[in-house]
């Protein structure tokens, strides 16, 4: 247990009773504590007129502990292992190593190495801290940082930088067209999507990534063609296989190269060539030593070439 320097009065009490009773002699305690015995005379003879309770038996050969002060000794004992667990936690705490951390993401992000590596990483460095992970819309990961709904969260940015929120760039990707492997595209490599009039689409809905649903019906109608939409895929799994059971075209991302089922071949396309950001966002000046521990174990692992998109970080 610490000492007693620095502490409040009737800390300094219980702390003086602890060690006289662990003595059994009131000038051995003085000498633990680095004080007179009169001053811890005067400690116990203070917290007995507080509790109305006699605790110690006093006798030429030293003292004893009576039945009242032998079960106070024992309730001392565990609120001052409490005290000290708590000051251990609040120090752990300045230091980001407890608490609690939200993070949202979509599911591209999931996908990434380097933040199943982050979150991996930080869960061995700091296992006190309760880590949520929070499957989000796209849409929604942005305002959810701006709310403090989420701590931090990983998404597409395709707008302006919002005041207040820091940004991070952590891969980039590009729309690939998912074509059957047996139909009239798998040759062509890579493709234009104004090659593709007349052909039937499952689009990426507009619901968890409206941004990119948007910048490709731009892409489509600057192109010259007006898309057959067969339905709208919540998924990049769910549109894969629909595109491999022959229903029809459809976009993915790149981060599904290597794991695209079988009947299915992607694609480039030469005149959508946008770069899909995947980023990581957290509120400006967040005070959190939780939040600036993750953002640093996530930093540490992405590339060099990896550039910040928004205001620098002041979190460290």
């Amino acid at each position: 247990m610490s000492t007693s320097r620095g502490l409040p009065s009737v800390l300094r009490n219980l702390w003086a009773f602890h060690i006289a009773a662990e003595e059994q002699q009131f000038q051995l305690a003085a000498a633990r504590l680095n004080i007179a015995q009169s001053a811890v005379s005067r400690r116990i003879r203070q917290l007995e007129d507080d509790l109305g309770v006699k605790l110690f038996e006093r006798r030429a050969s030293g003292v004893q502990l009576t039945p009242e002060g032998d079960i106070f000794r024992a309730d001392v004992v565990r609120i001052l292992n409490g005290i000290d667990e708590s000051v251990a936690r609040v120090r752990r705490a300045s230091k980001g190593k407890v608490g609690t951390l939200r993070v949202g993401f979509v599911e591209m992000a999931m996908r990434q190495t380097l933040l199943t590596r982050a979150v991996m990483q930080f869960r061995v460095r700091f296992p006190e801290v309760e880590l949520k992970l929070m499957p989000m819309l796209s849409a929604d990961v942005e305002r959810a940082v701006r709310s403090e709904a989420i701590d931090v969260g990983f998404f597409n940015r395709n707008g302006a930088p919002l005041d207040g929120v820091e940004y991070r760039r952590i891969a980039s990707h590009q729309l690939l067209l998912a074509v059957p492997a047996k139909g009239p595209h798998a040759q062509d490599k890579p493709v234009r999507l104004a090659s593709l009039q007349g052909e039937s689409f499952i689009m990426p809905s507009r619901v968890p990534a409206p941004e990119i649903h948007d910048r490709l019906l731009l892409a489509f109608r600057l192109a010259g063609v007006e898309p057959t939409v067969l339905m709208e895929a919540g998924t990049s799994e769910t549109m894969m296989h629909m595109v491999a059971a022959g229903l029809g075209l459809g976009f993915v991302d790149s981060s599904r190269r290597d794991s695209k089922p079988a009947g299915v071949l992607l694609r480039s396309i030469i005149d959508f060539a946008d770069a899909l950001e995947l980023e990581m966002a957290w509120q400006s000046g967040n005070a959190s030593h939780v939040v600036g521990q993750f953002v640093a174990v996530v930093e540490s692992l992405i590339p060099a070439r990896g550039a910040r998109s928004g205001k620098r970080s002041a979190i460290r």
